[in-house]
């Protein structure tokens, strides 16, 4: 396993993706794959919390800490998305947070998703719609946390001088990293 910045990378092998239902990736296999290569290296299991980043997203550790600790201990993974009726609030992909007893349940009955879900839907939908469907249908509670992300997407503007958590999406190094730095900003002037 490759060590970069003193931190263990987990490698998965390449895989070519379609167009979602929604015109973004339909990329749930390449997260299922990514998915497998997280339980079988087991590390989740020592942490309250695994959490999902996209790289286009600026993700302030210590907020997203706080957050996710005010909702204890449990089987749930959180809702970040509201957007606005035009459909029910989920999961977005740009962050993921899902509880250590979820993401145990999901590395169990990951095949039951599969077969009861079905193998279109899985090539079809984007991976964080997958995901969230999967978690529900397993018996995973979805706690709402819409401050955790600022999104366009999620009727939320991505202005980067507030208190989410998170933020998304900014495609270039540039962009991203006057988003961090207003964070930093931000986080002094609070």
């Amino acid at each position: 396993m490759p060590v970069y910045n003193c931190v263990p990378v987990l490698q998965i092998d390449w895989m070519d993706v379609g167009v979602s239902q929604d015109g973004f990736a339909a990329n749930t296999e390449v997260f299922l794959q990514a998915w497998s290569a997280v339980r079988d290296d087991g590390r989740f299991a020592n942490f309250d919390w695994t959490v999902k980043i996209d790289p286009d997203c600026v993700l302030v550790p210590d907020r997203i800490r706080g957050r996710l600790g005010n909702f204890g201990v449990g089987k749930f993974y959180v809702a970040n998305c509201d957007r606005g009726g035009q459909a029910p609030p989920m999961m977005y992909g740009a962050v993921e947070a899902i509880s250590n007893e979820a993401v145990q349940a999901f590395v169990s009955e990951e095949d039951r998703c599969k077969n009861e879900l079905g193998w279109q839907v899985i090539q079809d939908w984007g991976e964080d719609r997958w995901l969230g469907e999967c978690l529900d249908h397993i018996g995973v509670t979805r706690i709402d946390g819409y401050d955790l992300l600022h999104d366009q997407r999620c009727l939320s503007d991505a202005d980067c001088h507030n208190d989410a958590a998170a933020f998304h999406p900014f495609k270039s190094t540039d962009s991203w990293a006057a988003c961090w730095q207003a964070t930093q900003e931000a986080a002094v002037t609070v």
